[in-house]
């Protein structure tokens, strides 16, 4: 079976914590519930000296738990999994990621997967999944997408990358604006996508402070993400790329 194509999208790094390195030496857990496609895994990790797989888990809650304290460079995370060891397997892996970034919101998370539908896929990024790949890729693509996604850098499928193009149909011109979302509400999340801060935001929309904080309420309400830091992971990752340096960077309050 041929692989579907992957494509990186570049512009996305956090804001809060910069991506590693391409030359770094790269930690990575891997979240997967079948023993030999783990071991394929961690095979193909072993071929490379500047990747160290520190962890595997079979199962979602062990993996939140560990992941946190653990910390690694990237969470390698199939989306079909029990939640904990013993149960059905179940599409947990987004509730997972949610939890993860929930008390992590710079964690790099590469879902690898059979499922790539719409619902899946949506489900994933809205989570905070950085980047979202197949597993009928070539066994050595995985550790391409391992780092690009530690380098703060989303690698999608096709289609995924076709689900991105449904959540930004209004996308040109350098700004990206999200359907689920109000006028002013993209413009804040726009503006600090590109770098601004809460601050420099009131001041160019003429807000204040509290209306920037509700807006912030309501962006992450309405796309289901946890945190400030995720809503605009989200908005970099899904095709925000800032042409400009950050609104008011050379005279805006900071």
């Amino acid at each position: 079976m041929n692989p579907p194509p992957q494509s990186h999208i570049t512009g996305n790094q956090m804001t809060d914590e910069p991506g590693a390195p391409a030359d770094a030496s790269l930690s990575v857990v891997i979240v997967e519930n079948h023993p030999l496609y783990r071991k394929g895994l961690r095979s193909q990790f072993e071929t490379d000296s500047a990747i160290t797989v520190i962890a595997e888990f079979d199962n979602a809650a062990e993996a939140v738990r560990e992941v946190l304290r653990l910390r690694p460079s990237v969470v390698l995370m199939d989306l079909h999994l029990p939640w904990t060891s013993g149960m059905r397997a179940t599409y947990c892996g987004a509730q997972a990621i949610t939890e993860i970034r929930q008390d992590w919101p710079a964690a790099n998370i590469a879902v690898i997967t059979m499922f790539d539908d719409e619902e899946r896929v949506r489900e994933a990024l809205k989570a905070g999944a950085r980047s979202y790949v197949s597993k009928d890729g070539e066994p050595d693509e995985v550790i391409h997408v391992v780092r690009l996604t530690a380098q703060g850098i989303a690698v999608l499928n096709r289609e995924a990358s076709e689900v991105v193009k449904k959540i930004l149909p209004h996308a040109r011109n350098g700004f990206t604006s999200f359907s689920e979302l109000g006028t002013r509400e993209n413009e804040q999340l726009t503006l600090a996508a590109a770098g601004a801060t809460d601050r420099q935001i009131a001041a160019k929309l003429s807000l204040a402070p509290k209306t920037v904080a509700n807006y912030w309420t309501n962006i992450r309400t309405k796309l289901g993400v946890p945190s400030r830091e995720a809503a605009v992971e989200l908005a970099r990752a899904n095709g925000f790329q800032p042409g400009e340096p950050a609104p008011g960077s050379s005279g805006d309050p900071g």
